[in-house]
């Protein structure tokens, strides 16, 4: 498969803005919202294993300053 990541990023900072925005919502309780969503998303295809792994990783990845507009 090929995805335009770069593309994808964009789109997924987008929505994210609008959701803080449109809900003045701490980005914290968003994540968390969103994160449950994706571990359910996962389980209904058959990844939840994968995408645990990937979760529990994501402690060891060095913090990158991200341009959210």
């Amino acid at each position: 498969m090929d995805y335009d990541i770069e593309s994808i990023s964009h789109q997924v900072d987008d929505f994210l803005s609008t959701m803080l925005a449109n809900h003045k919502i701490d980005p914290l309780i968003l994540s968390s919202v969103i994160l449950a969503r994706l571990l359910l998303a996962n389980e209904y295809a058959g990844s939840d294993k994968d995408f645990k792994k990937l979760a529990s990783n994501m402690v060891t990845i060095t913090k990158h300053k991200l341009n959210i507009h």
